[in-house]
């Protein structure tokens, strides 16, 4: 290992095969045992260099949770079903048995190109020749033979990616003697298992990904949540053939078996920060810790003016040059659902609804398309969902269980953590809504006010919490989703911004690296200055009568408030950035008088 100046376990297979058959060994010690490479030296599961039987890892969301399965850890004659597909079936009542837990895990729903476009494909961690019976599995003469065959087809080393070796296959059903082609798990999803291909909440995700995860760990498991965004390291290993059959159990099993999508055996998983998907940030904290990111944002202060000129200037440009209609937009991206009331209401997040003018709707056709481009070039992921009487009459839009495949259904409101929703109701006309029509506008307006989405198990509902920030695109008129603000775009014939798909990718990288040390961070407070001037405000409105909702408005002050703090990269609200909200609600409110 010439030039690397750290250490790993070669072949983590071979390696916890012979581990758990130590006395004393389990599952857990053996894995223990382990030297994971740093992540910079671990490829992405979607990389052209991940190799099955080796490392790999993974920035994923949990997209459903499965059933734990059985597989025999360790037994009398040496096998393992450990780290590789094959459960290592016996019948010797000596063999230890053990369960691991499979997740479905999907890429990032929406995630941008540009975050794809900047993953490293290169591994630094270089791919040794482990012996051919590594594993400790006992293989015939003609297994054996017909593997040798293969692997010197294949390629000109007995040790070629993806051969029984490099595999660490664990029996003679790992080996490659299954000629047929393997889809990968980019697969379009048209020969996946019973209709439901990789099962991504965003159909048609350019660049999507979807690994089955299986965990060793049951503390991990039990603790595991649906949507929640995990880094994941392990061992990636090929989907084994499932055999055909036409009865419903056949129909489960080859549904919760998906032979496009890959498998990731887990040495170590935890719950991933939304710094972690911008390449930018991931950078910093990989170099210098927590404390980079800190410093990071501290020096953004020295530069902040400029940069969110540009900002708004980039987003107005997409926005009919409107930079009202902009700042609003930026709050909206820029904010987060931070804590929660006892009621269940969401404190940090800003729902928008941008009611385009009905001739510029005309006009431009692509209007809410070319938004969504816009956003997604400095976000980390954007989630586009055409909202019309027959879309919303066709399908869920939030997560639904089907019992006969077992399985959880996906559905663009599964979204990771700040994503971007842009919902398009340009299109939307007068009609009849169908029943499941109601229950995703009931579930749109969940989302907008409380970040939360139903997960549909049929007979009964749950939610799921979701981070993400809701943007309602309507023509002429208000959203029939209630968003916590308004804004009528106001086109700037006036004024001549450089267009949006013209800036460079030297202001687009600073724009993106900005977004993120500006996200909402959670802790916030009031300044006494601030403080006062609320109070003054609100008691004159109260007098006035202009603030007829009592609390609710004192709190959509605030919220406001804290969101325009937020854009200025500030954690507490001053009297001055107190008074540019109120300037900015003035504004907006001449809008809707006219």
């Amino acid at each position: 290992m010439v030039g690397l100046s750290f250490e790993a376990t070669p072949d983590p297979v071979a390696a916890s095969h012979h581990a758990i058959h130590q006395a004393g060994a389990t599952v857990s010690s053996a894995l223990s045992a382990l030297q994971v490479p740093p992540l910079s030296a671990i490829p992405f599961i979607d990389s052209p260099t991940a190799r099955p039987g080796r490392w790999a890892q993974c920035l994923a969301m949990v997209q459903d949770i499965w059933d734990a399965e059985l597989f025999v850890a360790s037994s009398p004659e040496g096998d393992s079903g450990l780290l590789v597909e094959n459960a290592a079936a016996t019948n010797d009542t000596r063999a230890k048995l053990s369960e691991r837990l499979p997740v479905y895990l999907v890429s990032p729903p929406g995630e941008a190109a540009w975050i794809r476009e900047a993953r490293n494909p290169s591994c630094l961690y270089p791919t040794p020749n482990p012996s051919a019976n590594s594993s400790r599995t006992k293989r015939t003469r003609e297994d054996r033979d017909a593997t040798e065959d293969q692997s010197m087809q294949e390629a000109p080393s007995a040790t070629a990616p993806g051969t029984p070796a490099a595999n660490g296959a664990a029996s003679s059903s790992e080996a490659t003697t299954d000629k047929r082609p393997r889809p990968s798990a980019q697969g379009d999803g048209k020969n996946g298992s019973v209709g439901l291909g990789l099962n991504h909440p965003v159909l048609g995700q350019a660049g999507a990904f979807a690994v089955v995860a299986k965990l060793y760990d049951a503390t991990a498991g039990r603790e595991l949540k649906v949507n929640t965004l995990v880094r994941v390291v392990g061992i990636l290993q090929e989907a084994m053939p499932v055999a055909s059959g036409n009865d419903a159990f056949a129909e489960e099993f080859a549904a919760r078996n998906p032979e496009i999508v890959k498998r990731l055996h887990v040495v170590q998983m935890r719950g991933a920060e939304e710094w972690e998907i911008n390449p930018a940030t991931a950078a910093l904290v990989a170099n210098g810790g927590q404390q980079a990111l800190a410093e990071a944002r501290q020096e953004l202060k020295a530069v902040l003016p400029g940069v969110r000129d540009m900002l708004i200037k980039y987003l107005s440009s997409a926005l009919c040059d409107d930079t009202v209609a902009a700042e609003y937009l930026l709050m909206c991206l820029l904010s987060r659902p931070a804590q929660r009331t006892e009621g269940g209401d969401a404190i940090g997040k800003l729902s928008l609804n941008l009611v385009v003018p009905k001739e510029v709707s005309d006009s431009q056709p692509d209007f809410s398309s070319q938004l969504s481009k816009a956003i997604e070039n400095v976000v980390n992921a954007v989630v586009p969902v055409e909202l019309s009487i027959a879309s919303l009459n066709a399908r869920e839009l939030y997560p639904k269980k089907d019992y006969t495949l077992n399985r959880l259904k996906a559905a663009p409101l599964q979204l990771a953590g700040g994503a971007v929703l842009l919902a398009d109701e340009t299109r939307l006309s007068n009609g009849h809504l169908a029943e499941r029509g109601l229950r995703n506008v009931r579930a749109l307006s969940s989302l907008a006010k409380q970040c939360t989405a139903p997960l549909d198990f049929q007979y009964y509902e749950t939610e799921i919490l979701v981070q993400c920030c809701p943007v309602f695109v309507s023509k002429g008129s208000k959203s029939i989703i209630p968003a916590d603000v308004v804004v009528r775009i106001k086109p700037d014939t006036g004024l001549k911004l450089q267009k949006w798909d013209s800036y460079n990718e030297d202001l687009l990288r600073k724009m993106r690296l900005a977004m993120a040390l500006l996200t909402e961070q959670g802790e916030f407070d009031i300044s006494e200055g601030a403080s006062k001037a609320v109070e003054n405000e609100y008691v004159a409105a109260r007098k006035s009568g202009q603030a007829k909702d009592g609390q609710a408005t004192l709190q959509s002050w605030l919220a406001l408030a804290r969101c325009c703090s937020r854009s200025f990269g500030e954690a507490v609200l001053t009297p001055e950035r107190w008074s540019h909200a109120r300037q900015l609600e003035a504004k907006r409110a001449e809008r809707d008088r006219r």
